[in-house]
This record gives C-alpha cells, structure tokens and sequence, in this order.
C-alpha cells in the first residue's frame, strides 16, 4: 500500500535524453516516474483533465527551477488506455506533456510494479555511467480511484514496500477531486 505523507520538495535535479544519460550534464539526478490514471472513469468524471492539468504543472514548475531543470528525468506511466508517450526517461527540460485521453480499466498495480522496474533500471544507468543521485526516486500516481488488477495488487504493495525500506524511492498517490484515498493508503 502506498504511504501518506506529504511529497518532499525536490532538493536537487536530474537529467536523461531518451533512455540515454546526458552525461556532460554534472549535476545529481533525481528520476521521476509518473503514473496517470487513464482509465474510462477519469473521462466520465473529469478526472482526466485534472490529471492533465496536475502533469503540465509539475513540468512547468520543474522547467522553471534551475536546479530541478538539470537534474530531473522524467518518465510518464499511463495506466488504463494506450497513450502515445515516450518509454524512456528524459530530461525534464525536453519533456512535453502528453495530453492523455481515457479509455480501459485501472491497472494500477500493473503500473506500480513497471515504475518499480523503470525505477531500478535508471538507479542502474546511473551507477554504471557514475552519475551521482541526488535523492531516492519519486513515482508519483495521479489517479481517480481504486485499482481493478486486484490480483497484483499484494505482489505490486509489497515491491512498493521494499524499495521503501531500502530508500532506493518514494511513492506516492495523488487523488483528483472525488477520489476515495482510503484505497491506497
């Protein structure tokens, strides 16, 4: 289950060019991973555009620190419909957000333990590159409800759990307006 807490400021930033590290870039990295709920309810309840609208913020707010412009890759995880988005980290200064369109189910879990991989998989880029990090990884779930793959639901929790404990990254829920938070706290 994913932990209530508030959602630490990033300190120091992050960068990666399509699955590539950009390594003449000396700053720390922060990795961030962003589920988006893309189910059929975010378009039936407005969600979607709550989620849109939270996705362009945050990469907007990003883009403008200095810090956080060199030091953050990104990487967008939709859950539900099919979206077109990249499949590799890239630096926050050349990411656009995508517009994401509902449609599907709510695999949420099946989304979390793919932000854990994505999320051990760029803590090995950076290992072997020598690239420094800055601060455990962020994945960051902007959602309208509940998962439906109840069946991973334990398997993702538990990933989710251990690369907690170990402080290799931070997951958090965040919820649109009219979401239950019960469910994943």
């Amino acid at each position: 289950m994913l932990p209530k807490r508030s959602l630490p400021f990033l300190r120091n930033p992050v960068s990666v060019d399509a699955g590539r590290l950009e390594l003449d870039n000396v700053q720390p990295r922060v990795a961030l991973v962003l589920g988006a709920d893309c189910s059929s309810s975010t378009g039936a309840n407005g969600a979607i555009e709550q989620i849109n609208a939270g996705v362009a913020h945050l990469t907007a707010e990003l883009q403008a620190d200095p810090m956080a412009s060199q030091a953050v890759e990104i990487l967008v995880k939709p859950f539900g419909a099919p979206q077109d988005v990249a499949e590799a980290f890239v630096s926050i200064r050349e990411f656009r957000p995508p517009v994401l369109r509902p449609g599907g189910d709510t695999p949420m879990a099946q989304a979390m333990l793919q932000a854990a991989d994505a999320i051990v998989e760029q803590l090995s880029r950076y290992a072997a590159a020598g690239v420094e990090v800055a601060a455990p990884p962020l994945a960051l779930f902007l959602t309208d409800g509940q998962p439906n793959d109840y069946s991973l639901f334990a398997k993702a929790a538990s990933r989710v759990a251990d690369l907690e404990e170990r402080g290799e990254a931070t997951f958090l829920a965040l919820y649109t307006e009219g979401a239950d938070p019960r469910v994943l706290s």
